[in-house]
């Protein structure tokens, strides 16, 4: 059995190891979080690779672009034979115009994110901003997602003009509505033979487009529809998100809720069933657009204010 003074000599040394061990932990511990600080800083500060954000965004949008195509195949097995001139072109030109905006956007986005850090390498050399300059990227890529978009209503338009009056649902309904006398007690006359409920239908969704793009245009601008916080990310955060005016204070996204009703509107005063098919794949796809796409540029760009914003809409009335 050890002595008295042998157990404090055990106790002495074991408390100097002890100290020593908390000593040298405590500059390793030091240390290592420094460290670790300043690689997940560096982490943060690098965007997510492109297979990454392709991953979490572009593929879901990609397939639900062939879904939405595939139902509006189905539903108008005439345009996809293609005997409804104009209905692939504008299956195609959708596609097209969300594909490449999608594209375009990503590649500056990470760019400006490379810039910011002063580091030039990685992606930039893909982005439109380095090849054209910031300012004429900007208008370029404006111009191409305008081109691509006018081109898919353009299609749109000639596919309804040729499927004018193909749709038997709708006709239908108006032939029921006339001989239930709607209408005749306003007045108003009868459309090509069949009655007035499908041109006041379109009146109505038409109506909605307009205050959604509309509101869009005019509290946004061209600029501000076409991406160009992706190329200009500080100055459109420190300007803030709409979200108090016009049909922003209604509804988040006008331009995607109510501005994709306006080829409802043209399908419905045509009673066209290409139309209608068409009108379902657009509008589908442009909001899975918003889901995949849209929504999460929108918190990479404006951050906290995307995440306010959204929880004042969940809380509104």
């Amino acid at each position: 059995m050890p002595s008295a003074e042998q157990l404090a000599e055990q106790r002495a040394v074991e408390q100097m190891r002890s100290e020593m061990a908390a000593g040298d932990n405590a500059w390793l511990t030091k240390e290592s979080w420094a460290k670790a600080q300043a690689q997940a800083a560096k982490k943060r500060a690098m965007p997510p690779p492109l297979v990454s954000r392709f991953a979490e965004g572009q593929l879901r949008h990609l397939l639900a672009l062939l879904g939405w195509a595939a139902v509006a195949c189905y539903l108008s097995p005439a345009g996809a034979a293609g005997g409804v001139p104009g209905f692939r072109a504008a299956l195609g030109g959708t596609a097209a115009h969300q594909l490449t905006s999608a594209l375009i956007w990503r590649c500056q986005l990470r760019a400006e994110a490379h810039r910011t850090r002063g580091d030039p390498g990685g992606p930039v050399q893909l982005c439109v901003g380095w090849v054209f300059g910031q300012a004429l990227g900007a208008r370029l890529a404006a111009f191409v997602d305008s081109s691509l978009f006018m081109y898919s209503l353009r299609s749109f338009w000639r596919a309804t003009s040729h499927d004018r009056g193909g749709s038997r649902w709708l006709r239908l309904l108006e032939e029921r509505a006339a001989a239930a006398g709607v209408g005749s007690g306003l007045g108003l006359p009868l459309v090509e033979g069949v009655g007035v409920v499908c041109p006041l239908l379109a009146a109505l969704l038409a109506a909605a487009a307009a205050y959604g793009i509309g509101s869009a245009l005019l509290l946004l601008g061209p600029g501000g529809i076409s991406g160009r916080d992706h190329f200009y990310p500080e100055e459109h955060k420190r300007r803030g998100l709409c979200r108090d005016r016009g049909a922003y204070a209604w509804v988040a996204h006008p331009l995607f809720y109510l501005g994709m009703l306006l080829p409802w509107a043209a399908a419905v005063w045509r009673r066209s069933e290409a139309g209608l098919a068409l009108a379902l794949a657009m509008h589908g796809s442009a909001l899975a657009f918003l889901g995949c796409i849209e929504l999460p540029d929108i918190a990479a760009i404006y951050g906290e204010q995307a995440k306010a914003t959204a929880k004042v809409k969940e809380k509104a009335p």
